[in-house]
């Protein structure tokens, strides 16, 4: 029915018809933020299996190097130490120690190299929920510009 002036009574075809536009703009955007959430979810998984294969790369690392180490100090140092006690007058003991002592550094260095890389693990996606924290609020700027006109 039209009021006295002829236009649509309020709630009428033209008020339904605004209604449904931004029934759908909200439900579009729902679905739109639905989209990118589970985005961002996949995106942190695949994250965070990347820094877990770091961790288990460093661990084949360092299994590998402790193996080479042990094997190759047992060796190394029984020729280094009776090379010692050939070529010097110092006593056995003082040459076993002098070779242990560079084993120990060697494996040090070793070991450094596997602390550094497990240093460089972020197990927590902090990327991933930095670029999600900072989506979600350019959206909630659209959204309130939106409402605002």
């Amino acid at each position: 029915m039209r009021s006295a002036r002829g236009t649509e009574p309020e709630g009428g075809p033209q008020g339904e018809s605004a209604d449904s536009q931004w029934s759908e703009i909200a439900m579009g955007l729902a679905r739109d933020l639905n989209t990118l959430c589970r985005q961002y979810v996949t995106l942190a998984q695949q994250e965070t299996q990347y820094e877990l294969s770091k961790v288990l790369t460093a661990l084949a690392w360092a299994a590998g190097g402790l193996l080479a180490a042990l094997v190759g100090a047992l060796f190394l140092a029984g020729a280094v130490t009776l090379f010692v006690i050939d070529s010097t007058s110092w006593p056995p003991w003082f040459c076993a120690t002098l070779t242990g002592l560079l084993t120990a550094a060697v494996v040090s260095l070793s070991f450094n190299r596997v602390r550094r890389l497990l240093l460089s693990v972020h197990p927590f996606p902090s990327r991933t929920l930095r670029h999600l924290l900072k989506d979600t609020a350019w959206i909630a700027g659209r959204i309130q510009a939106l409402w605002q006109r």
